[in-house]
């Protein structure tokens, strides 16, 4: 009666087949494929006057790259479905229900990469799923899009573990763990809503502890203790907001030798301390006070003899003190670094006692005595400015 009936067959103008399929009074109507001009499919299974209803679809690009592939019922995707980037990668496969996500499945970048994986309801994330950055995978409870409950994993390029975190409100809440790349574990702290508080230990890339003590607010405050790669302390006390505040500093050389320790009050040494030579040797041991060498001390050489023993005021002596070389030593009053009154003793390779005089202005004036080396005297003379005068 003048309509299509039964099977069919149409082309594009290129020859490739367009329709191939039942028609039913005019309409295409039951079981059909349909093409593409290049000969890829878009559609097989049944159509209802028409319309794709029930089979496979395709869906493709403007510059034909593959869109989307999967099972439709009553013309929408139901069941597993495939969504692409245009660059030929999935962006999406799982679970469809009426046109939607729906159910299990997992979002994926533009890399290729997981971005998502986990339950969805109506496109959105619902329930426990993971979701994914390059580096990054969050496994969350999300109802309707809205994030209830999360943890936060994130990944080395190398794919192994980097950390571990719960997340709440979209923050991180709770313990935290982070991982090197072998797996090892170098960072651990707990988080308030994102920031670290209470009690954190972290690591160096060897596994010595590098730092074990209290956070506020995202810094270190609280009492601490800081390590070297070595195992070796750098501090021990209370910090202020990440500055070393209360407590026993100890400092190197570049080579690892020790150079100073000691206690500090508000980050300054404060209090008897030790600084030392790059050979191990004691340089000072005294009395420092907001940084500064104050009060009692000893300066020692490089070969550990005593080079200056008295007081101190910043750094320069200054009251009753003694000066030593290998041979001489010099008991001297001074002050801020002037001599004020001396008395120089002489001593021989043995140690024995082999002069003695007082020094004014810096030369021998009164009583000089000089002994044997077995400590028996053997002259004595009185010196004016330096030169014997008188009996």
């Amino acid at each position: 009666r003048g309509k299509m009936q039964g099977l069919c067959t149409s082309y594009h103008s290129n020859g490739q087949v367009d329709f191939e399929g039942q028609w039913e009074n005019g309409t295409p109507h039951g079981a059909g494929k349909v093409f593409r001009p290049d000969g890829r499919p878009e559609f097989d299974g049944s159509l209802w006057h028409g319309a794709f209803w029930r089979g496979t679809r395709w869906t493709y690009y403007d510059d034909g790259a593959l869109r989307f592939e999967g099972p439709i019922v009553s013309g929408l995707a139901n069941g597993l479905c495939r969504e692409y980037h245009e660059n030929g990668n999935v962006s999406f496969e799982g679970m469809f229900f009426e046109g939607e996500r729906c159910g299990s499945g997992a979002r994926y970048d533009g890399l290729g990469q997981v971005a998502f994986e986990g339950r969805c309801e109506r496109r959105e994330p619902d329930g426990l799923g993971d979701q994914y950055s390059i580096e990054v995978r969050v496994q969350r409870i999300v109802h309707c899009g809205k994030a209830l409950e999360s943890n936060l994993f994130t990944y080395g390029d190398e794919g192994v573990l980097r950390s571990a975190c719960p997340i709440v409100a979209e923050k991180a809440e709770g313990p935290l763990a982070a991982f090197d790349k072998d797996g090892h574990i170098f960072f651990k702290v707990n988080l308030v809503r994102g920031k670290m508080q209470g009690l954190c230990t972290s690591y160096h890339s060897n596994g010595q502890v590098d730092f074990e003590g209290q956070w506020e607010n995202g810094t270190p405050h609280g009492a601490g203790k800081v390590f070297r790669p070595d195992g070796r302390p750098e501090f021990d006390g209370s910090l202020w907001h990440g500055a070393f505040w209360r407590g026993t500093r100890w400092t190197y050389y570049d080579d690892g030798a020790l150079r100073f320790e000691g206690p500090i009050v508000s980050g300054l040494a404060n209090g008897l301390c030790r600084e030392y030579h790059e050979n191990g040797n004691v340089s000072f041991e005294g009395m420092f006070f907001e940084g500064e060498r104050c009060g009692s001390g000893a300066r020692y050489d490089g070969l550990g003899q005593v080079a200056f023993e008295g007081r101190c005021e910043r750094r320069e002596p200054d009251g009753l003190g003694d000066q030593y070389s290998i041979e001489v030593r010099v008991q001297r009053i001074v002050h801020c670094g002037k001599a004020l009154e001396s008395n120089l003793f002489t001593y021989g390779d043995e140690g024995v006692l082999r002069s003695a005089c007082p020094i004014v202005a810096e030369k021998a004036e009164g009583p000089l005595a000089a002994f044997d080396k077995d400590g028996h005297i053997f002259f004595k003379v009185n010196l004016v400015r330096g030169k014997m005068q008188g009996l």
